[in-house]
């Protein structure tokens, strides 16, 4: 299965993560049969939100084990790294949403993992 991760979801997978975000991870890099797909603005916005105080002092993450997590999910045997390119509005409630659909869409993801309620109601759009 190809899968996207939400940032959402990926924040709380880290190495010291001990919720269903972290088993989720796992279980899909532990598999062969699975691939988690990225994109450049996942990536980003991921590390950027990792470098809150106030999410590191919450999860107990110094800078050097939340660099250590970056650099494991861009290793090409974690991850395949999606360019999407432009993408046009499609999630109305949070267009800052739409480069995770896209990524979804581009990659022919399997699975969107995300905790953001509106994208139930697009992602049937966007795949048509």
């Amino acid at each position: 299965m190809r899968i996207v991760l939400d940032t959402n979801i990926l924040v709380w997978a880290h190495a010291k993560a001990r919720g269903p975000a972290r088993s989720l991870l796992l279980t899909i890099v532990s598999s062969p049969e699975h691939k988690l797909l990225l994109s450049p603005f996942l990536f980003q916005e991921l590390e950027r939100v990792l470098g809150y105080a106030r999410l590191r002092e919450v999860a107990k993450l110094t800078s050097e084990e939340v660099d250590e997590y970056l650099k494991h999910l861009r290793a090409e045997s974690i991850s395949e790294m999606i360019f999407p390119g432009p993408v046009p509005p499609v999630v109305a409630a949070d267009p800052a949403d739409d480069p995770v659909l896209h990524t979804a869409v581009v990659g022919r993801a399997d699975v969107l993992c995300t905790l953001e309620r509106h994208f139930f109601m697009h992602l049937g759009q966007a795949l048509l």
